[in-house]
C-alpha cells in the first residue's frame, strides 16, 4: 500500500469520526519542485525542513500531536527516517508528542 493512499484515508477518518479535530498534512515534503519554489520552501521553513511529520493534529484543548506515517509494517532504518527521528526528539523536548505509524491500521 503506498503512502498516499494512507494519506487519504486517515483524511477521510478524521473528517468523518472527528468532525471537529483540525489537522493538516505536509503533503509537499518529499515532492519534487521546480529549483526557485523548492529555495522559498527552505527560507520559509529554515533549518526544520527535513524531518518534519506528515501529520499534524490539534485536538481539543491539548498540545499538538505529531504523526509520521510510513506505508511499511516497520520503520525502515534509513538516512531519512533517522534525520525524522532527530527532528522528533527536539519535538518531545518542546513538550509534544509525536510518533510513527506504520500501515493503515496503526494509522487509524
Amino acid at each position: 500500500m503506498k503512502e498516499s493512499v494512507i494519506v487519504d484515508a486517515v483524511a477521510r477518518y478524521l473528517q468523518q469520526n472527528h468532525p471537529k479535530v483540525i489537522f493538516r498534512f505536509d503533503l509537499f515534503a518529499d515532492t519534487p519542485m521546480p529549483h526557485k519554489l523548492a529555495a522559498k520552501n527552505r527560507q520559509l521553513h529554515g533549518k526544520h525542513t527535513r524531518g518534519y511529520p506528515d501529520l499534524i493534529i490539534l485536538g481539543p484543548g491539548g498540545k499538538p500531536y505529531f504523526l509520521e506515517l510510513k506505508a511499511t509494517t516497520t520503520v525502515p532504518n534509513t538516512e531519512h527516517t533517522r534525520r525524522q527521528r532527530k527532528f522528533h526528539k527536539k519535538l518531545r523536548r518542546l513538550g509534544y508528542k509525536v510518533d510513527f505509524c506504520c500501515g493503515l491500521r496503526d494509522c487509524l
